[in-house]
């Protein structure tokens, strides 16, 4: 499907064009054909935790999106923990069972994921699979969120590998040399809302809940043991400052929609708590 284009300065329709990335992958992605999980032991009740949210905010995230996911955060009177790599490390797998969801924000993938040890990477893993918490990635937060099965009880080649899958491949516009756009994302209900996608992934073809305007999927929610995995390509907790800071344009009700959308997804995967 030929994607249409307009440049930055065209009433928010489709897609603007800028220059630069939020979201790194690992240097070589092979494409998520049919990137599956294994949906065993899913959620059918609602599991007991104290905090809705870990929020990471280690190395290589991108600051504003941190920022903006705190405020949707505090708007919907959700608990949560902001953890450094530092704090995250220390934390136990009780930790960590503790937690609704964990959310990965924008930034740089692979600075996210060699921030954290192995060991943190397993627990997290475990975590979602065998306890049940939730996953939310951004970005490169949903870039580390798939990688292939760890070898011999080794470490994961990239990422977190929270969903076992190849990894994921960046969407088209990376690959045009445009790596800063707002997307027009169709939903499965057939509405469409404008995404802020900042050089992110096509995420899995499973449990597809929007498409970019090539089909590929842009969000896909997913079963990873027990634990829900919800993949966003884009940014749709990005406020009005942190558009216009990118040369960006969008109306207070479409960031509203699209921060709307974010707590949405939140809920999704962390589900409810007895």
């Amino acid at each position: 499907m030929k994607l249409n284009l307009w440049t930055k300065t065209t009433p928010l329709a489709g897609i603007y064009l800028l220059a630069l990335t939020a979201c790194n992958a690992e240097t070589a992605v092979t494409t998520p054909t049919n990137a599956m999980t294994t949906p065993t032991n899913a959620v059918t009740t609602p599991r007991i935790y104290t905090t809705g949210a870990l929020l990471f905010a280690g190395s290589g995230t991108w600051s504003s999106e941190v920022a903006a996911l705190e405020g949707i955060l505090n708007d919907h009177s959700m608990t949560y923990r902001k953890v450094t790599s530092t704090q995250l490390d220390a934390m136990t797998s009780a930790d960590l069972s503790d937690f609704g969801t964990f959310i990965f924000p924008g930034g740089n993938g692979s600075t996210e994921a060699n921030s954290l040890s192995a060991a943190t990477h397993q627990r997290l893993r475990d975590s979602v699979q065998k306890v049940g918490v939730g996953y939310v990635g951004f970005c490169a937060g949903a870039f580390i969120g798939q990688a292939p099965a760890p070898s011999n009880g080794g470490d994961v080649s990239y990422g977190l590998g929270i969903v076992e899958g190849p990894t994921l491949d960046y969407y088209a516009l990376e690959n045009q040399g445009i790596t800063e756009a707002m997307t027009l994302l169709t939903f499965t209900d057939g509405t469409t809302q404008n995404v802020l996608w900042y050089g992110g992934p096509v995420t899995p073809e499973q449990g597809v809940f929007a498409r970019y305007p090539d089909k590929t999927p842009a969000i896909s929610e997913i079963q990873s043991g027990m634990g829900r995995v919800v993949l966003v390509g884009g940014h749709p907790a990005a406020t009005l400052t942190m558009l216009g800071a990118l040369g960006l344009q969008a109306t207070s009700a479409e960031v509203q929609a699209n921060q709307d959308l974010t707590w949405k997804l939140i809920q999704d995967a962390a589900g409810p708590s007895l």
